[in-house]
């Protein structure tokens, strides 16, 4: 199994996102791990803007989403990012990684055409490589 360049988390939880990159770091399949806490923040830093101003774009391999945040849900994320041109994206995949278990939700998430997955959180090991080998390699 190749070694991803890049996840990107979105989640405003702290504790979520420390047990989260943990979990990619001890499975040493990624090069990177990046963190926003909302998706105003995860836009900022897909579209280099603002506090992540720099050269290129980061274009993740991997894009583990939570729908329930502050500032931005995952859903509005999800409009906003329907609108990146897609030489940002860079051919992302979007996994929504969330404490919801309504079905409602599963069927909105997975009618964004760049949500390839629906898991429930919190992220395992098998989830990451289950979801490598199905959406990557």
């Amino acid at each position: 199994m190749s070694k991803l360049k890049s996840i990107l988390l979105i989640d405003d939880d702290e504790a979520t996102n420390f047990y989260h990159k943990i979990i990619i770091e001890e499975a040493d399949l990624c090069e990177e791990i990046n963190i926003c806490t909302d998706g105003h923040d995860a836009l900022q830093f897909l579209n280099n803007e603002g506090e992540y101003n720099g050269d290129g774009y980061p274009c993740p391999d991997l894009i583990f989403l939570d729908i329930n945040m502050p500032r931005m849900d995952g859903f509005e994320f999800l409009a906003k990012y329907n609108e990146i041109p897609e030489e940002r994206k860079g051919g992302s995949v979007i996994i929504m990684l969330t404490t919801s278990l309504l079905e409602k939700d599963k069927v909105k998430a997975t009618s964004f055409e760049d949500v390839k997955g629906f898991r429930n959180k919190p992220l395992t090991e098998n989830y990451l490589v289950d979801i490598i080998k199905e959406y990557i390699d």
